[in-house]
């Protein structure tokens, strides 16, 4: 049992950060050449936290731009926090083609930080309008759409791991298959 516990743990800690959990998500679609803001609400139990703007495809993975500690101001990319109002903004000035993809509105705290997803689509002039959609928490989108193969391998050995103490016992305690039509023998020992 203290195997079982062991490999538990070992693979809950060790198989990686990524989490497939509810993630609220944020689209954004902004012109080449002008600039757009993106508003981060939070709770006021974060108001003296520090609030950051990444990017990256993934929460492990994003590479902090600016931060509400520090320099506001990276490039063309400026982050403002109206604490009263308890949210925070961050304005992305000239965009281009290459600013698209994922970023991220981030909250430190102890344990794991507060994200919020944001996809940033940035379209020529005369593509399409700019708009946002504001957050909601989607039931159905997860961080990871697909997750990796470690993460299932993970769940598949970790439910091989719970089977084979039971294969074991029920071996142990002489259950066999039979060419009877019965099929197992001595089932009620296992059961």
């Amino acid at each position: 049992m203290r195997i079982i516990r062991f490999l538990a743990t070992f693979l809950s800690v060790y198989s990686g950060s990524e989490c497939l959990c509810p993630v609220e998500s944020k689209a954004v679609t902004a012109v080449v050449d002008e600039s757009v803001t993106i508003q981060c609400p939070y709770e006021s139990t974060y108001t003296d936290h520090v609030k950051y703007w990444c990017r990256g495809q993934r929460r492990s993975t994003c590479s902090v731009v600016v931060q509400t500690a520090g320099p506001v101001t990276r490039d063309r990319t400026v982050i403002r926090e109206d604490k009263v109002r308890g949210v925070f903004s961050v304005t992305l000035s000239e965009l281009k083609r290459h600013d698209r993809g994922r970023y991220w509105c981030g909250i430190e705290k102890s344990g794991r930080d507060i994200l919020t997803a944001i996809h940033l689509d940035v379209l020529q002039s005369g593509e399409a309008s700019a708009s946002t959609v504001e957050p909601s928490t989607a039931a159905g989108q997860r961080e990871s759409e697909t997750p990796g193969m470690w993460s299932v391998l993970r769940w598949v050995l970790f439910c091989m791991m719970l089977l084979c103490p039971v294969v074991l016992t029920c071996w142990e305690m002489g259950t066999q298959w039979s060419p009877a039509p019965t099929g197992w023998t001595n089932l009620s020992t296992c059961v």
